[in-house]
């Protein structure tokens, strides 16, 4: 079973929904541990969080069903684009905590011209805005737009080396590991707007450097 499919399974054997992910052979770092035995910490605390989803929304089948959405979205996200759809997934966990208290709304389209003073409206956008959650409280209501920060110069290198292994597999058919190291301190506009820039410069320098070391060995 690949790992697309077991997280296809989970949302049936949970939700007793449906959802079909067209490649199957896809993989990342959040389905990649749910299909593992035994289940790492990680997966065990993602389907417990799934299983208590479903008990708190198993009355409101749009809920349910949009819920599901975020998991299949999950399934079909490469590299580190799993992140957004999960973050909305562990806020809504953590606001159902209090559910006793507060009542919670899971997705909300709002009409903008019911809101016109809100940051969407003002910033120009039309006809509806989309919100995450809603947190109803007695005398007002709290909308939310769940966001998520994803580690760009690992994204960048992802992409990167995905390239170069391919390619080295093609050329010697051989698999060959790379390793860069912690760049967490480097500021993310100069990532962006530097590294970013040279993707195709490293690129041809690995693929160069594998090339000569491939000559060497033969």
């Amino acid at each position: 079973m690949t790992d697309v499919e077991n997280i296809e399974k989970l949302i049936k054997d949970i939700f007793n929904r449906k959802k079909t992910i067209k490649l199957k052979d896809n993989t990342n770092r959040c389905i990649a541990p749910l299909n593992r035995s035994p289940l790492n910490m990680f997966a065990y605390n993602f389907i417990n969080r799934l299983r208590r989803l479903n008990e708190k929304f198993k009355d409101n089948p749009d809920a349910i069903n949009d819920i599901c959405e975020k998991i299949k979205n999950i399934g079909e996200a490469t590299q580190s684009h799993w992140a957004g759809p999960y973050s909305e997934l562990i806020a809504l966990d953590f606001y159902t905590q209090f559910s006793d208290f507060i009542k919670i709304s899971y997705i909300n389209i709002l009409p903008i011209n019911e809101h016109k003073n809100s940051i969407p409206a003002l910033n120009g956008q039309k006809e509806k805005i989309d919100i995450d959650i809603c947190l109803n409280l007695r005398n007002t209501s709290i909308y939310t737009d769940v966001k998520s920060f994803n580690s760009v110069h690992i994204q960048i290198f992802d992409q990167i080396f995905e390239n170069v292994e391919l390619f080295a597999l093609k050329k010697t058919g051989k698999n060959i590991l790379i390793g860069v190291d912690n760049l967490s301190s480097i500021d993310y506009i100069d990532v962006k707007n530097n590294l970013g820039c040279e993707i195709k410069k490293i690129e041809e320098m690995l693929k160069n450097a594998i090339l000569k070391s491939s000559r060497l060995l033969s």
